[in-house]
């Protein structure tokens, strides 16, 4: 996640607009999607997106600049471009959401789903591999060293021996 904090520094005095963007960018493309299939105009979409919009945990992520909003617009984006045909780009948004945080790698997963010969879904699989190690490769040049792998996934892997309560 380092190719975020890099990002924000960047944005420096803009970074709320930039969280306000994000989270707007989101809430437009869960309206296109779920416009996708609809025959008439219907105000789904709209609900959909005021809902995303005025969800009290998106808000309060929102307020504290964390970084679910840039996760959010790289699962959703993964899924539009997918549903719009664009598979290879589809699939290195999924790469950025897997990058972003360890969940949404089962984002590539309905992506290969959606493709029709297994040439293209072979495609689409290295597209995400070699994307995922370029967005590794590219915080290990922001940071200068592999560490963030520990701090930003290792905490997932170390906590095996949880029992109950």
């Amino acid at each position: 996640m380092p190719t975020v904090v890099w990002l924000v520094e960047q944005a420096g005095k803009l970074d709320g607009v930039l969280f306000v963007v994000v989270d707007l960018l989101v809430a437009w493309l869960l309206m296109r999607i779920s416009s996708y299939r609809l025959a008439k105009p219907s105000t789904i979409p709209s609900i959909i997106g005021f809902v995303y919009l005025l969800n009290p945990f998106n808000l309060l992520a929102a307020l504290s600049r964390g970084t679910a909003a840039f996760s959010h617009l790289a699962i959703v984006g993964a899924f539009w471009l997918a549903i719009d045909g664009q598979h290879t780009l589809a699939a290195v948004f999924a790469a950025l959401a897997g990058h972003l945080s360890l969940y949404p790698f089962g984002v590539i997963l309905p992506i290969l789903l959606m493709r029709k010969s297994r040439k293209s879904t072979i495609l689409s699989l290295i597209v995400f591999l070699l994307s995922h190690a370029l967005f590794l490769s590219l915080s290990m040049q922001l940071t200068g060293s592999w560490a963030f792998l520990q701090a930003t996934y290792g905490c997932k892997y170390r906590s095996w021996a949880l029992g109950l309560n």
